[in-house]
């Protein structure tokens, strides 16, 4: 078996159940060796004869009291292995966990083993650094124990495979090169193959098909033999499609993907294999002009990727499987508009959006819907275990950004996170039973966990009679843009170059930052250019409606929408938002329970104000400096933005003059606002505050970390005493407010993800339930943000204007005063516009 001669070790475990069975063996003989014909079978692909061998194995050791041996603990990880590769992650779970228990006490072999398997389970989910200690930790145990164990080879190229999905390549090709040394110094043979394929896989990733194709047919001849794996000639077929549809070859291509499918659909119909396969096939149905298989296929994807979605417990291990496979609703969506079905179009580009927020949202509101101190008492347990788990993600998270800049060791980082991952481990398995415990005794109100999809008119609904919805997604070389009103839905496609548009949106940005005080003739080019692109297209259908909200995708929640050109007068352009006011969202789901009434909650009233204008300045350090050392000239409009380098604390931060002025400002306009200012700005003070207001406003320094966005944080003082990041508002704080206003810099801004969103303060607020936020792209200059701001609330509070119509008459202030769009148009509302 462990030389890899599968059919010889299934003839001889065979016969050794024979014996067992003629002579009345002991249970736990007989048990062992179903057990082995089990795991023969897994390795062979022939999953549902594995699966009846090992379950009778378990029933065996369970009726006679064998559950707390090392005999069980195989078995169990067996059970693991064979769950997985049919894409039943929570089975897998709990088969692995239960056998890492009783491994605790067991042969480190058999450590290493469950070690491994919940290494697999993790990669299978994304969650890469989990994988990775796994995968370290039984490398360890093997190469110090069983130094020529065949396992050593195996937990090289997952390495290698985590590397690879981490985006480093040349650390994946080392690993893979070092499986390739290691496999004949150990005899192992039999993992040819599986060193073969990890090395196709990477130089597919690399773009060369040329070598890649070769490598794959000698793969595919050698798999074709008796007794293989039949799950690894599928994968086999499946890359070898690939690199033949990159080269044109589509018959073939088609061919080799539809064995991958059928050696898949045998064995292991649920996996997210069985689902990448059909939307490879999809993409080839749909460019050879066969729209209806291609739907169909798509269907099926999509039902196989929802399923193993919901396995997820983890939000943002969600977020990852999502970025991975949410591509199917895009194409379906294409496909469907194409053929003028444009509801099912826009039905299909919502349900891709912002789920994991969604439900992080209706699951931080839960409490209200039962009033039962027993569903409260739990709800409340599940809410405290949530706020560790996101403390635990920040923390690792912040461990490994450390170690990518240098200042600790890969190795020292994976020392540090170890005890955060095994705490995260123990937390989610109470997460899971609390879960559990939810739908069991309360399953009315636990259907409510996850949200059901959106029809088309529940989105109309959401909408004012004013107001038009606006999807975009890139998909296929191809702009899809959906446009909802509370009578019409309209779809629209254009073939465009997604590279090529996300960096024209880029470039835009970057000749608005940089050319604060001018408006120049690039700008104006750019910003008409993506105007038609964008916009132009479904002008028409926008015609009368002077308020749009728009559900972008990716990079598009980047964009400065308000600075888009429509058209130039006499050398002048003219901006969108002097047209249109503009509102975002993540999806029409989180926009429906902004606006959605709470009950059993008390109204939200008055305001709170939160500005810090005095930072403290670094020390004196002319006695460090050279005598001739010229200063530097300070900034002519501070930014509200941190001048320090990451991690440094201590070092000065911009006074920001202006934060006073907006505060007496909002206190001019709302007479009963409690404001705080510089030290009386405290989080936990703030938080205390903030439960019951109508509207949060925030004037200070802001810092958005693209990597590690739960470390985003608001600076109320310069020596990081009294931060708040984003990690602590989703964990602690909990809001009914209408509107959160963060006038700082970068406070859009974060990690971007395509389907999902970006991650960031702005979503933060959302998760803690704020109805809307309003938010920056960039860093944003004092003085002009106090102007802007107290425009803002001018038309809002006064004048009782929507928000999405008071930020537009901000804006048109801000224009009217000769300011560029760098001054006004990086001010976006996320959310509810009323």
């Amino acid at each position: 078996f462990y030389e890899g001669n599968l059919l010889d070790a299934r003839r001889l475990f065979e016969e050794a159940r024979d014996l067992y069975e003629t002579l009345n063996a002991e249970p736990a003989d007989r048990s062992r060796a179903l057990m082995a014909l089990g795991l023969v079978a897994v390795e062979q692909g022939e999953l549902d004869r594995a699966q009846s061998l090992l379950e009778n194995a378990l029933q065996l050791q369970e009726e006679n009291r064998l559950t707390a041996t090392a005999l069980h603990a195989q078995t169990r990880i067996g059970l693991g292995n064979l769950y997985l590769r049919r894409g039943g992650w929570d089975e897998a779970a709990r088969h692995y966990r239960r056998a890492h228990e009783i491994a605790s006490n067991a042969p480190s072999l058999l450590r290493a083993q469950a070690l491994i398997g919940l290494g697999n389970l993790a990669l299978r989910q994304r969650d890469l650094r989990k994988a990775e200690m796994h995968y370290n930790d039984a490398l360890k145990i093997l190469e110090g124990n069983f130094p020529n164990s065949p396992l050593i080879v195996q937990m090289l190229l997952n390495l290698g495979m985590v590397a690879l999905e981490s985006g480093d390549a040349d650390l994946a090709q080392s690993y893979f090169e070092d499986a390739e040394r290691k496999t004949p110094q150990i005899h192992a043979s039999h993992m040819t193959e599986r060193v073969r394929l990890n090395s196709a896989i990477l130089q597919i990733r690399r773009g060369d098909t040329a070598n890649t194709l070769s490598l794959l047919n000698q793969l595919v001849a050698s798999l074709q033999r008796p007794g293989s794996n039949r799950l690894l000639l599928g994968q086999a077929h499946f890359y070898r499609g690939v690199v033949r549809a990159r080269q044109g070859d589509i018959p073939a291509a088609r061919e080799d993907f539809n064995r991958a499918l059928a050696l898949y659909q045998q064995a292991a119909p649920n996996t997210i294999f069985v689902a990448l396969t059909q939307l490879n096939l999809a993409k080839q149905d749909y460019r050879a002009g066969d729209a209806a298989r291609a739907r169909e296929r798509l269907e099926q994807a999509i039902a196989i990727i929802d399923r193993q979605r919901s396995l997820i417990l983890d939000p943002d291990l969600q977020t990852a499987f999502s970025e991975n496979y949410f591509e199917a609703y895009s194409l379906l969506a294409l496909l469907e508009a194409e053929r003028g079905n444009a509801a099912r179009a826009a039905e299909l580009l919502e349900q891709s959006r912002a789920r994991a927020l969604l439900e992080q949202i209706q699951r931080t509101q839960l409490e209200s819907l039962n009033p039962s101190p027993e569903w409260r008492a739990l709800q409340n347990q599940w809410q405290a275990l949530e706020a560790e788990r996101i403390e635990l993600r920040r923390q690792i998270a912040a461990i490994y950004a450390a170690s990518e800049q240098g200042e600790v060791t890969p190795e020292a980082a994976e020392t540090q996170a170890r005890p955060l991952y095994e705490s995260l481990t123990v937390l989610e398995r109470r997460q899971q039973q609390l879960e559990d415990e939810l739908r069991t005794r309360f399953p009315n109100e636990a259907r409510l966990l996850t949200p059901p999809p959106m029809s088309l008119a529940i989105i109309q609904q959401q909408l004012d009679p004013d107001v038009a919805l606006i999807y975009h997604a890139l998909v296929e070389n191809t702009l899809l843009i959906a446009v909802i009103t509370k009578q019409s839905v309209h779809a629209h496609y254009q073939v465009v170059n997604p590279a090529t548009l996300i960096e024209e949106i880029r470039a835009f940005r970057s000749e608005i930052q940089e050319n604060r005080e001018a408006i120049t003739a690039e700008l104006i080019e750019q910003g008409a250019r993506l105007y038609q692109t964008l916009v132009a297209p479904v002008a028409e259908i926008l015609s009368g409606y002077e308020r749009v909200l728009l559900c972008p995708e990716g990079e598009l929640s980047q964009l400065p929408w308000a600075a888009l050109v429509i058209e130039t007068r006499a050398g002048k352009p003219i901006y969108w938002m002097e047209r249109v006011a503009i509102h975002l969202t993540p999806s029409m789901g989180v926009y429906r329970y902004a606006r959605h009434p709470r009950p059993l909650e008390p109204a939200p009233q008055g305001v709170l104000v939160a500005a810090v204008s005095k930072y403290e300045t670094e020390p004196d350090q002319s006695a460090q400096q050279s005598p001739d050392a010229v200063p530097a000239e300070p900034e002519q409009v501070p930014a509200r933005t941190q001048v320090a380098q990451r991690g440094t604390r201590g070092a000065a931060l911009n006074n920001l003059p202006a934060a006073e002025k907006e505060a007496l400002s909002i206190e001019r306009l709302i007479p009963n606002a409690i404001v705080l200012r510089e030290d009386e700005v405290q989080p936990e003070r703030v938080r205390e505050q903030a439960r019951v207001r109508r509207i949060l406003h925030f004037a200070c320094h802001a810092e958005a970390k693209d990597e590690n966005p739960l470390e985003s944080v608001l600076k109320f003082d310069a020596r990081g005493e009294r931060w708040l990041t984003a990690a602590q508002i989703m964990a602690r704080w909990r809001l009914q407010a209408d509107l959160v206003m963060l006038s700082a810099c970068e406070t859009a801004r974060g990690k971007v993800y395509r389907y999902e969103g970006v991650y960031g303060l702005a979503r933060a607020f959302l998760h803690a339930g704020a109805k809307s936020v309003g938010a920056t792209l960039w860093q944003v200059e004092d003085e002009s943000t106090a102007q802007l701001v107290e425009e803002f609330y001018k038309s809002y509070i006064v004048r009782k204007l929507p928000k999405d119509r008071a930020l537009q008459q901000a804006q048109r202030h801000m224009l009217q005063q000769g300011y560029a769009p760098y001054y006004w148009s990086g001010f976006v509302l996320i959310g509810d516009c009323r």
